[in-house]
């Protein structure tokens, strides 16, 4: 045995050939909510989704992150989608990525624990629910995974060790520049190290990766390093908890999920294999793959059980180190007698397949969901607003359903991710608050959003407009526009008068309000109705519910 202890496995090209196939199944489940019934906007998306894409797409027209807005992550996944020429196309883009995910994840493991375990995890990664979900979308998790998985193929690859080093320091250092969660590869990186070979093989790995990291960060970071640090790093360590809050409510979604209990349970698996071995054999016994992605699997899940914001769709990068772990499982039966592996590998086998078919079920299912308010908001929008006019969404994706990016250089504030700069803003002054709906009740975040309603002649509030708006700029948004197209309810699109206006409110069924500039005079059983001073009708009501309606003109 080596010190690097590896398993004589090999690469047969038929299990190569296999895992291809299988990359090509998951870019087949990735894209078939993509390409169904109203194409990829149809397909149900999240917040993140616009916020990604739109400051992608405006750091190409030269609107630049943390000095133009506020952009809470590092630039590396800005440079990637602005490449797409579309939402639309950037979530196919996405897709894409993942299948390439799915093969790197099988080919890690293939080289070190045979076809079985290659073949296994690259299973496991295609139908992670997680993962596809954020492969058919504009997030964080697939160009970070790839980064990650890239370059941790090269580091544990068996090629020339400053080939391996360098490539693999450049692949890390865009894997940071995603997302702050890279750094956990690094130290995975440095637990694999080969023994005798650290200080040359490491120190070389760190340093291109610090260089690539910095010429990635420095082009957007530079023109407004203050707030670069600020929304990059400080924002993250004071911004209030909000999501799953409880580290017991969380260790369960991070072991199921929604619905990849079967890789949870071989990675479980996995691990202990690795803990029995290294205590009755000794660290050289444990192969590179297996320190690797115990390290990245065990930081992983410890992150996310610390941080301040949990959300079950961050357990799409759990799927990048846990697939691989799984997998590595066969590392631990090639260390059993020939019987005993024959027997536990046909063991797995069912119970991958009894634990995964009823969430890859749900997954087929979820994948003919139809999410039509987008399309219908976006038509809305086409419909009533300008082209030439502002429209402002709380939510960016409900704009990129109509083509739009936010609002931009008409001297108000760019508001890419209302949610973060708000919450940036609560925090800028050391204030702490239980949670988020806390923090957005301060009038400080209250401002560039303010402004920004102020600037445009159009927006769509949302149920994100409704509960980010403190009480009193609800207030002035209700007196101030009016709904133009009814029909999409909670996802109307409002249109600013000149000045304010209280008209009828609904109060009950049955009961109608007449706001400020209304008024009812009763005369001989006559009703009366008026607008500042101006009669509308006069009419004698009869029993049971009246009903009218009049056309005002509000645009004055």
């Amino acid at each position: 045995m080596t010190d690097e202890g590896a398993v004589a496995a090999g690469e047969p090209r038929w299990a190569k050939v296999v895992i291809l196939a299988i990359a090509v199944g998951g870019l087949v489940l990735r894209l078939v909510s993509l390409l169904a019934v109203g194409g990829p906007l149809a397909s149900p998306s999240s917040y993140d989704d616009g916020v990604y894409y739109s400051a992608s797409a405006l750091l190409f027209r030269g609107v630049l992150p943390y000095r133009d807005f506020v952009f809470v992550h590092p630039p590396g996944l800005l440079y990637f989608y602005g490449l797409a020429w579309s939402f639309a196309s950037a979530r196919i883009l996405a897709a894409v990525v993942g299948a390439v995910s799915v093969v790197l994840v099988g080919r890690i493991v293939l080289r070190r624990a045979g076809a079985f375990g290659g073949i296994l995890a690259a299973v496991l990664y295609a139908v992670y629910p997680e993962a596809v979900t954020a492969e058919r979308s504009v997030s964080l998790e697939p160009i970070l995974n790839l980064a990650c998985l890239a370059m941790a193929y090269v580091w544990l690859s068996d090629e020339e060790r400053p080939r391996r080093s360098v490539l693999g320091g450049i692949l890390l250092g865009a894997a940071c520049a995603v997302k702050v969660l890279g750094g956990i590869w690094l130290l995975a990186a440095l637990a694999s190290v080969p023994r005798g070979r650290f200080r040359a093989e490491a120190w070389r790995f760190i340093g291109v990766a610090a260089v690539c990291g910095a010429l990635l960060l420095a082009p957007l970071a530079l023109p407004n390093l203050p707030g670069f640090v600020q929304q990059t790093l400080a924002f993250h360590s004071l911004r209030p908890p909000d999501g799953v809050l409880a580290p017991g409510d969380r260790l369960p979604l991070l072991m199921t999920g929604a619905g990849h209990v079967a890789a949870s349970v071989l990675a479980l698996l996995s691990l202990t294999g690795i803990l029995k071995t290294l205590f009755m054999e000794g660290w050289p016994r444990i192969t590179r793959e297996e320190r690797f992605f115990a390290v990245a699997t065990l930081l992983t899940v410890a992150a996310f059980l610390a941080s301040a914001s949990y959300w079950v769709e961050y357990n799409a990068h759990l799927a990048a180190s846990e697939c691989v772990l799984a997998g590595l499982f066969a590392v631990s039966a090639h260390r059993l007698p020939r019987a005993s592996r024959d027997a536990v590998l046909v063991a797995v086998t069912m119970l991958v397949v009894v634990l995964q078919i009823p969430s890859f079920r749900e997954l087929l299912a979820g994948s003919h969901a139809r999410a039509p308010e987008q399309l219908a908001v976006g038509r809305a929008i086409r419909e009533h607003v300008p082209a030439g006019d502002c429209v402002f969404a709380f939510d960016p994706t409900w704009t990129l359903a109509a083509g739009r990016l936010p609002p931009h250089g008409d001297g108000a504030p760019v508001v890419v991710d209302s949610y973060a700069a708000m919450l940036l803003d609560a925090v800028a002054d050391g204030a702490r608050f239980p949670d988020a709906a806390a923090a957005f009740q301060r009038p400080l975040p209250q401002r560039e959003v303010r402004a920004r309603l102020e600037a445009c002649r159009y927006a769509v509030l949302g149920q994100r407009g409704n509960w980010q708006l403190n009480a009193a700029n609800r207030d002035w948004f209700q007196a101030h526009y009016f709904c133009v197209d009814p029909r999409e309810g909670e996802l109307c699109v409002w249109e600013r008068m000149d000045r304010p206006f209280a008209g009828i409110a609904l109060l009950s069924q049955g009961q109608v309000a007449f706001g400020e500039g209304w008024y009812s005079e009763e005369r001989g059983g006559t009703e009366s109705v008026a607008l500042d001073g101006r009669a509308r009708e006069r009419f004698t009501p009869t029993s049971g519910a009246v009903i009218r309606s009049y056309k005002l003109d509000v645009r004055r």
